[in-house]
């Protein structure tokens, strides 16, 4: 998030959201690791945007890095002191208390979106507009599990541009988030399976519309947006295609299970192998991979290892896919023996 959001590498945010899919197991769901974009470790995300923490630029970069926070996969978890635009980079300078302080260089610390806190305050006598931010973001992030729980697809990876779709696969809702880190306004476009939507906005700012072939969207400069639509049903029934199985050359423990969906623009597609009378679950991916250098387009995938197989002399495996409104399909099965 953090070079996205301070270099536009969107395209490098991409690659590491695609190799979630090598974390994913009956038991691990990469939608419940936890995310951040600082501790007392690493740092704050203040320090790292720096620059003129006085300019509009250091403001919307902080409140843009919050939003990825809390509508990408996973947990966000937010590092108390970020919300009153703390700085304190490294190691020790980001752990300052938000009480009144007597040490020096912490009253004179610069602050995102604020002043330094000087002589005789707290930090809780301050007000700062990532106060808001966050609290709108905590709103929205409980308002569905569209954020929590849902399936999630990247429309555009470049750079200083990054789109990304969140579904409910339960009330088949999608959030469409836009995200321009460059500092002039960018217009574009991408293909859906769902051009009939009505779009509203939901927080931020930009537009975005529908037309017969494809989705239009403005992104200002610095700028964001939250736009949310009702899925129109498909008129195309859904299918998911399992590729055959397949050995890791590059992880020799474990193999390759690949499976694409059509006519549906996503999907929560779990993959199973039969050991006896019974279908087991090897993991679930609701994020279909964003072509890269190491990545092919629209993959759902998961690698299982070797030894969690009860392996027979063929063993059967199958992909099951969950759409919209929970619309199940279930791929061919394969016959795979062990690797």
């Amino acid at each position: 998030m953090l070079k996205f959001i301070t270099l536009g590498a969107a395209n490098q945010l991409a690659t590491l959201l695609n190799s979630d899919d090598q974390y994913s197991t009956a038991t691990v769901d990469p939608r419940n690791f936890g995310i951040f974009l600082g501790n007392h470790d690493m740092g704050r995300i203040g320090g790292f945007i720096g620059g003129n923490v006085n300019s509009d630029s250091a403001l919307l970069r902080d409140q843009m890095a919050h939003v990825l926070l809390f509508t990408m996969r996973g947990v966000p978890i937010v590092y108390y002191g970020d919300e009153f635009g703390l700085m304190g980079d490294g190691d020790k300078e980001a752990r300052q208390d938000l009480f009144v302080t007597l040490v020096d260089r912490w009253r004179k610390q610069q602050r995102i979106g604020g002043e330094p806190i000087g002589m005789g305050k707290s930090s809780f006598d301050t007000t700062n507009p990532l106060q808001q931010t966050i609290r709108d973001l905590t709103k929205l992030h409980s308002s569905s599990t569209a954020f929590s729980a849902g399936a999630m697809k990247i429309r555009i990876a470049e750079n200083g541009l990054l789109v990304f779709s969140r579904f409910d696969l339960d009330t088949g809702k999608e959030y469409l988030m836009t995200f321009n880190s460059s500092d002039a306004a960018i217009t574009g476009s991408f293909d859906s399976e769902y051009l009939e939507n009505k779009w509203e906005k939901v927080l931020g700012d930009g537009t975005v519309s529908a037309s017969t072939k494809s989705m239009k969207f403005t992104v200002p400069a610095y700028g964001w947006g939250v736009f949310l639509s009702e899925m129109v049903k498909s008129s195309v029934t859904p299918e998911v295609r399992m590729n055959k199985p397949a050995r890791n050359p590059m992880l020799r423990d474990r193999f390759n299970l690949e499976a694409t969906i059509s006519g549906a623009d996503v999907a929560e597609v779990q993959f199973q192998y039969k050991d006896g009378a019974t279908w087991k679950s090897l993991g679930t991916d609701t994020s279909p991979t964003f072509k890269s250098d190491l990545d092919a387009a629209g993959l759902y995938r998961v690698f299982p290892l070797i030894s969690d197989i009860k392996w027979s002399t063929n063993t059967e495996f199958r992909a099951v896919a969950y759409f919209a409104n929970r619309i199940e399909a279930k791929s061919e099965t394969f016959l795979f023996a062990k690797p």
